[in-house]
């Protein structure tokens, strides 16, 4: 196996509390791991909250798993904090585009998540899928958390 170290200088830029760094690493041809990985580059100090995981809860229908025509589901949702800090006062909110998703409930307040530790948040938001939407369709919603000193903090995730 072999290692790859590389630097990435932005001079005089700085990130602040709520900046992100986006830096794509592609491995080279021949390599064991193929591939293209975002790796997120966050500030050194402070809190930084992120969705971690989700899983769907079927509320209404046919309880196989899957978000299905007229369905109500509830989204369970584990946050991370991968800052070094408390994130306190924490509230929750998620929207989307998708035109076959109404939301119900799309905000939650958790309060403190902890640095470095995660928290579960079981049916933290509500959604209805459409009478009319197209089989598969993938869903993307965005996440923001934001603290009680007003700092946000966006990420994402999809559905089916």
């Amino acid at each position: 196996m072999s290692e790859v170290h590389s630097r990435v200088a932005a001079p005089g830029t700085l990130l602040g509390a709520s900046d992100v760094a986006e830096v794509v690493a592609k491995a080279c041809p021949g390599a064991a791991h193929r591939g293209k990985r975002v790796l997120l580059v966050i500030p050194a100090s402070g809190p930084y909250v992120i969705h971690q995981q989700n899983t769907l809860v079927e509320v209404s229908g046919n309880n196989d798993g899957f978000a299905d025509y007229g369905e109500i589901i509830d989204v369970n949702l584990d946050l991370l904090n991968v800052g070094q800090a408390d994130a306190n006062g924490v509230g929750i909110s998620i929207s989307t585009t998708a035109p076959y998703v109404r939301l119900i409930s799309s905000t939650v307040l958790p309060g403190t998540i902890p640095s470095n530790a995660s928290i579960q948040l079981p049916a933290a938001f509500r959604y209805q899928v459409a009478n009319n939407g197209p089989d598969q369709h993938v869903v993307y919603f965005t996440l923001t958390a934001t603290d009680g000193n007003g700092t946000s903090w966006t990420s994402g995730f999809t559905q089916v």
